[in-house]
């Protein structure tokens, strides 16, 4: 996975650079950089306008005491599509447009979900109360998660990990 992923980021800018190349040739070179000089204006604007509206979804998740789990992600996500937008070039602001439209980040949260299911590394532990949260019998059940590291390797005795 790792390999992929830094193969990845080595071609990407000779990817850039070739399409670039096709554009200017397509469209012309000034075009073609007018026409990257506004994805990345009018992505800072969406970026803004999405981000303000995932954290209007998380406060009203926390206030219903609901855990914000996809709305984070979401906000992630949008992060992540500022930063593609950032980067210079046709391909990134290919991949940060899909990422701005919901059912693209609907997809990648069921996928990564997926993935972590799949693992084992993660363990949920379901409380249907404790402190902090409200009642069962005032909102329903309240499920609360933690995530565990896993690591390889030798099992430690019990308490040593505290």
């Amino acid at each position: 996975m790792v390999g992929w992923l830094l193969l990845a980021l080595l071609a990407l800018p000779v990817v850039e650079v070739l399409v670039f190349i096709e554009v200017g040739h397509w469209l012309g070179w000034v075009p073609a950089i007018g026409i990257l000089v506004l994805t990345s204006i009018a992505g800072g604007a969406l970026l803004r306008l999405q981000r303000q509206a995932v954290g209007e979804r998380v406060q009203d998740r926390i206030r219903r005491g609901e855990p914000p789990v996809g709305e984070l992600f979401d906000g992630l996500l949008l992060t992540l599509a500022g930063g593609l937008l950032a980067f210079p070039g046709f391909v990134t602001d290919g991949l940060a447009v899909l990422l701005f439209l919901p059912p693209v980040r609907w997809l990648v949260k069921r996928m990564v979900a997926a993935r972590l299911r799949n693992s084992g590394n993660f363990v949920v532990e379901v409380r249907t109360s404790g402190p902090g949260t409200p009642s069962p019998a005032s909102r329903g059940a309240v499920i609360d998660a933690e995530v565990l590291e896993v690591r390889d390797g030798p099992a430690l005795p019990p308490g040593a990990g505290e």
